[in-house]
């Protein structure tokens, strides 16, 4: 990752710093009373001077908007933008600023909150880190449960297809930027943050797209695409196609489903260099001590069984710079989120009661009573707090409503940790994924979105040869005319007939750890901890290798917990 450190002297001085840094700084700055370390990848971690003389520290990869071109900020664009708050507050991409005041520190985060700063004031002392990891490594944070609650009743068992609304830390007495966020660091900790809205002027999405994708070659980046046979990453694909950029593809999975098969007639009909990364290559020699790194880093959200991705990155950075997922195209075609879709017919508007019932979550019981209360209550309090904060949903189609509830809060709490961490091996690089972009959900209407009309008239643009390849989702596929609903329904069909066959990848994690899960549960770190329900614990562990498969999110959600604390 590329990771900043910061303290005030009665907090921390530079030689107890570097113990908590994951390499060696790049730089450090002493200014008004605070040491700051910042390292990682050059490509994401740079410093400058402005015009007044004040420093800055960029992370991540910002970008400037001018007209509908993305241009990537410069050490030169930065001294004409950054003492500009408007302008700055105004950049796209994800990214963390800090600027070095005279009277302290301006830290700012991209409009989604991508990327963030964990801070703890504690009376006098301050101290704050961009890395999850340094920040448990350093303070060893206690878990806060009325904080966790909104995680708890809407991620767990964790997964990364859902969402909490929420822009609050779940350790205690830890702050943190939340979206289009700024702290104001000095003899006081300062936060504010702005909430997304939509759009309401019509830009040119597909120009947007375009130009979004293409910005990583501007800097000579090598770009990996991740390529499936689905529709979300094709868009991108013709993109660089279209523009005849130097690309490589990169399957992640099994290599006998239809999946893969299209993925490599695809690149080898481009002659575009495919690789086939297996889950085992991804897992490596020890799956457990995988998982540990993977959660150290990623957080009690993470998805224990998710822990291979770590092993996936660090093949994939192997061979490029730029890594390009399809992520979040869903947006535009409610293909991840049916019940958006189905608001219209059960919901005549969003209400607080509705919205609960849809986020709400009822995990496996893991804890005791009273702590089970406290986040019961923080999910409470939360979920009022972000829908008093939304706008009225007159004249906002259902699905609309609660796809601008999705975007203001899923980058977020899903990215986050993820995109500060990538950042050590290679620039995780999501078109779809940005402020400008997104905005432009609520200018397309719903059949046109329905219909996947932004995806297709990127490729018919760029590349409509892709139009000849069918649309895959893992061992069914259909011919390109299928919309992904349809493709959805073949497959429901396809599975009515067939066993489901493959071992699901949290059936494979608990298995192949088996022996570890049973030391840790054994262990004086779980025995000691109050908040734990031992014997409802116990009892799931022990159903579960007895065969029942029932008890698999129990374990999950406890191993999330367990393991990210």
């Amino acid at each position: 990752m590329s990771w900043i450190i910061g303290a005030n002297r009665r907090t921390l001085d530079k030689e107890e710093s570097e113990k908590y840094c994951p390499g060696k700084p790049l730089f450090s700055l002493e200014r008004n009373g605070f040491m700051i370390l910042a390292g990682g990848n050059p490509r994401t971690c740079w410093r400058g001077t402005l015009p007044n003389q004040e420093d800055y520290i960029v992370l991540g990869t910002p970008a400037v908007l001018r007209d509908d071109t993305y241009i990537s900020l410069t050490e030169e664009s930065a001294r004409a933008i950054l003492p500009d708050e408007e302008q700055l507050r105004n950049l796209d991409g994800h990214y963390l600023i800090l600027v070095f005041g005279q009277n302290g520190i301006r830290a700012y985060n991209d409009p989604l909150g991508k990327r963030s700063l964990y801070i703890r004031h504690s009376g006098k002392e301050i101290f704050f880190t961009s890395s999850l990891t340094i920040l448990r490594d350093a303070l060893r944070p206690e878990l806060d449960f009325r904080a966790l609650g909104v995680y708890w009743h809407t991620m767990f068992p964790p997964s990364n297809d859902r969402y909490a609304p929420a822009d609050a830390c779940y350790f205690r007495d830890v702050q943190v930027l939340g979206t289009g966020g700024k702290a104001v660091l000095g003899n006081s900790v300062r936060i504010e943050s702005r909430l997304f809205n939509p759009a309401e002027e019509n830009r040119d999405i597909y120009s947007l797209l375009k130009s979004f994708s293409l910005l990583p070659l501007s800097s000579s980046a090598r770009i990996a695409v991740s390529l499936s046979g689905g529709m979300d990453i094709r868009p991108l694909l013709a993109v660089y196609l279209g523009a005849g950029a130097d690309i490589s593809a990169i399957h992640y999975g099994d290599d006998d489903s239809s999946d893969f098969r299209i993925a490599k007639q695809i690149s080898s009909h481009f002659h575009i260099p495919f690789r086939h990364i297996s889950y085992e290559v991804a897992e490596g020699n020890d799956a457990w001590d995988q998982a540990l790194e993977f959660k150290r880093r990623w957080g009690v959200m993470a998805p224990p069984a998710n822990a291979p991705y770590l092993g996936y990155y660090q093949e994939v950075a192997k061979d490029c710079d730029a890594y390009v997922s399809g992520y979040f195209g869903e947006l535009f075609r409610f293909r991840f989120f049916v019940a958006h879709l189905t608001s219209i017919f059960k919901l005549k508007k969003p209400g607080y009661a509705d919205l609960s019932a849809y986020l709400y979550r009822n995990p496996a019981r893991i804890f005791v009573p009273e702590i089970n209360r406290e986040l019961q209550r923080g999910y409470g309090e939360s979920l009022q707090r972000a829908f008093e904060q939304m706008p009225s949903p007159a004249g906002m189609g259902n699905p609309k409503w609660f796809n601008l509830f999705l975007t203001r809060y899923s980058p977020f709490t899903v990215n986050m940790p993820a995109l500060a961490e990538l950042d050590c091996l290679l620039v995780d690089h999501m078109p779809w994924l940005q402020s400008a972009i997104i905005a432009q959900h609520w200018q397309q209407g719903f059949l046109f979105q329905l219909g996947e009309g932004v995806h297709r008239t990127l490729i018919r643009r760029n590349c409509p040869e892709l139009e000849k390849f069918p649309l895959a989702l893992a061992d069914v596929h259909a011919p390109f005319y299928f919309r992904q609903y349809m493709l959805k329904l073949k497959m429901w069909h396809y599975y009515r007939r067939r066993p489901l066959t493959r071992v699901s990848r949290a059936d494979r994690f608990l298995t192949i750890n088996r022996q570890n899960i049973m030391d840790l549960f054994q262990s004086s770190r779980v025995r000691e901890y109050a908040p734990y329900d031992r014997q409802s614990l116990e009892s799931s562990i022990n159903a579960y290798y007895q065969g029942d498969t029932n008890q698999r999110d129990a374990l999950m959600c406890w191993l999330a917990v367990e393991l990210g604390r």
